[in-house]
């Protein structure tokens, strides 16, 4: 028996150490100034990391990012974030936004260039 599952356990193991060779793109984590950075490493124009189509997936700026810059323009704090969703070419947050008076902002940011595209309420 053990015959037979030695060559299947180091079939097995090899295959575990060959995944990670095979996978995506390689990302490195930094610690910027606006905390941790995450960002994909050049693939050599090999076509990893590109969606399906062979589109390249959006560069999104980091929620945080987004929110800081709605609060530099409205005082308060979020209470609810969807998306990003794509709308009219771009990809946007929209945030529900709690202003220290009581009012509830809906704020529309672009999620690629951080810039607040408007607000209701």
């Amino acid at each position: 028996m053990f015959s037979v599952v030695r060559p299947f356990l180091i079939a097995v193991l090899a295959a575990a150490l060959a995944l990670p060779a095979a996978a995506g793109p390689r990302v490195g984590v930094r610690l910027g100034d606006g905390g941790i950075v995450v960002q994909a490493q050049d693939d050599g124009g090999r076509g990893r990391g590109r969606g399906r189509g062979g589109y390249d997936a959006p560069q999104l700026l980091p929620l945080e990012v987004v929110l800081g810059n709605v609060a530099a323009r409205f005082p308060g704090h979020h209470l609810g974030v969807d998306g990003p969703a794509f709308r009219d070419g771009r990809w946007i947050y929209r945030i529900k936004w709690l202003t220290p008076d009581g009012r509830v902002l809906i704020v529309f940011a672009d999620a690629q260039t951080g810039q607040v595209l408007g607000h209701r309420g």
